[in-house]
């Protein structure tokens, strides 16, 4: 009886921060280089170009210097 009051907020969880958060992942993995094409599939390659970036590594210092602040 009392795990079925726990199913709603469940749900509601797993629709509202999981499906969303998946669904970025799934987008991530994706190669949109133009919106005239279907995207193709670029799988780990955005990552590797963003973490080669220069300006990420630098924007990532500055995020993390305000979060401690």
């Amino acid at each position: 009886m009392v795990w079925s009051l726990l199913c709603l907020p469940t749900v509601l969880l797993v629709l509202i921060f999981v499906v969303p958060t998946l669904w970025a992942v799934w987008i991530s993995l994706q190669d949109f280089s133009s919106s005239l094409t279907e995207p193709g599939w670029a799988g780990l390659d955005n990552y590797l170009t963003l973490f080669k970036a220069s300006g990420f590594w630098q924007s990532l210092g500055v995020t993390l210097s305000f979060t401690a602040i």
